[in-house]
């Protein structure tokens, strides 16, 4: 695994890793339940929102996955980058977010990751 995200209720949580591993908790990483995230790049980030329902996880080939209930459903975004992507953020607005990676790539969205922009 190479990252985690815990909500605030600290029960909540999620991490990522090789192949598109993405796996849930709701009760304190006593269990751990496997989600579908669709890709098999290796996925390097994860964030979610306040509201624990809206995340995004980053990875391998620019690839940015994001999921709008809980990680049940993981959708694919155009990152407009080949990229590794090592991190994301997102404000508490769950609309601006930035992902930053290989060579100094960083990518911003203001529309909740519908498109990003290359930043200089």
């Amino acid at each position: 695994m190479r990252d985690v995200h815990i909500a605030a209720d600290a029960k909540t949580g999620w991490v990522v890793g090789r192949g598109g591993d993405i796996r849930a908790t709701k009760d304190a990483s006593a269990t751990w339940t496997q989600q579908t995230s669709g890709t098999s790049a290796n996925l390097f980030a994860v964030h979610f929102a306040a509201d624990a329902k809206t995340g995004w996880a980053v990875g391998e080939g620019g690839d940015i996955r994001a999921t709008k209930d809980a990680s049940a459903t993981w959708t694919q975004q155009t990152s407009g980058t080949s990229a590794n992507l090592f991190a994301v953020h997102f404000a508490a607005d769950a609309k601006t977010g930035w992902a930053v990676g290989e060579g100094g790539d960083i990518r911003a969205t203001k529309d909740a990751s519908a498109t990003w922009t290359q930043q200089t």
